[in-house]
């Protein structure tokens, strides 16, 4: 019967009777109108409700698409026209659908910058920098953890920032001014009285 088109209107409000379902929209409009209501007897649906409350408030955007199918397949199975006789169907239902939701699998990690910070960190040429620094370098990327979910998007952003770090810590290697050093020697071992003065 639809309420709203407020066909109980104009009824002896002792003489007539609604069956309804509990909390259910006739079931208000009798409460509201004063008219008689008997309460249809169904089965248990709290536990139910309290599953599918858990699910309704997920952020599914964190968990994958093959694990929310499951929970959903679950959520479609909801009958709530069952009655006392079906109750063992909905706690079974209960069961599936906490089932799926503690089965639900996290989305990875987004690394794709930890991969473009590392791969920055192999090109380097390595002829330039001292071992120390590529030492600090290399702990660095020895310790990341490649096994992150999505909750731990946070540290896995924060290895970006601690490669980049390395890198820009890296310390040249002093130049070699070995050659210069040894030009500078010959050149002062000259015998400066056998050369004319435009050449000292």
């Amino acid at each position: 019967v639809n309420i709203a088109d407020g066909v109980f209107s104009g009824l002896d409000s002792e003489n007539f009777t609604i069956y309804c379902y509990f909390d259910s929209a006739a079931y208000h409009y009798a409460v509201d109108n004063g008219y008689n209501y008997v309460i249809i007897n169904t089965a248990d649906y709290t536990a139910l409700n309290s599953a599918v409350k858990l699910a309704d408030n997920l952020d599914r955007s964190l968990f994958t698409s093959s694990s929310l199918f499951v929970l959903d397949s679950a959520l479609s199975k909801i009958d709530y026209t069952l009655g006392p006789d079906d109750q063992d169907i909905i706690d079974n239902l209960v069961i599936e659908i906490n089932n799926a939701l503690s089965s639900l699998e996290y989305l990875p990690a987004d690394y794709t910058k930890v991969n473009e910070a590392v791969d920055n960190a192999k090109n380097i040429d390595k002829s330039l920098y001292t071992y120390e620094s590529q030492l600090a370098l290399y702990k660095v990327l020895s310790n990341i953890n490649y096994n992150y979910n999505i909750t731990n998007q946070s540290v896995v952003d924060a290895y970006v920032a601690e490669i980049n770090s390395a890198i820009s810590s890296l310390n040249y290697v002093l130049a070699d001014y070995s050659k210069v050093n040894e030009a500078i020697e010959k050149a002062n071992s000259v015998d400066k009285s056998l050369c004319s003065e435009e050449y000292l």
